[in-house]
């Protein structure tokens, strides 16, 4: 766990509701976007928050960070890390004030908690600017990730 989290994950978790993330694969020289998302509904990240001021010291900063961990084999085409997915139980977990450093050290072991749909899309997502729903749209077949059983 790297040191400028540490503190955060012990007392400033957090829960981050998405509709699925972008991961680029990396083939020779090119980088090819890839949408990942749930088969059904939404998902839940692990994140991590914290407050501060700003440089003039005239504004409180809330903000925030996706926690990743080591990617699981499923996943290992696109990346060597990937965000914290949660399910349910895991999300309450997180949040628990209870939960032991032993409870989150087994909640960072890589998993997928829902079946997954990874969509090949446009080179498009790659500018800042472009926030419409051509971002997700598909270019190829998508390719379904089962989740993890435990």
């Amino acid at each position: 766990e790297a040191s400028a989290i540490r503190e955060p994950c012990r007392r400033r978790r957090c829960l981050v509701p998405v509709c699925g993330f972008y991961e680029w694969q990396k083939d020779g020289g090119r980088r090819i976007p890839y949408y990942v998302r749930p088969r059904a509904g939404g998902m839940l990240l692990a994140g991590v928050w914290d407050r501060w001021r700003s440089r003039d010291r005239t504004q409180s900063i809330t903000s925030f960070a996706i926690v990743t961990t080591r990617v699981t084999p499923k996943l290992e085409f696109l990346h060597d890390r990937q965000p914290l997915m949660l399910s349910r139980g895991g999300a309450r977990q997180w949040m628990s004030r209870d939960a032991t450093e032993s409870d989150l050290d087994a909640l960072l072991e890589p998993c997928i908690p829902i079946d997954l749909s990874v969509v090949p899309v446009s080179a498009y997502v790659g500018d800042p600017r472009n926030k419409e729903s051509r971002c997700v749209e598909p270019v190829a077949a998508s390719l379904a990730i089962d989740r993890d059983v435990h």
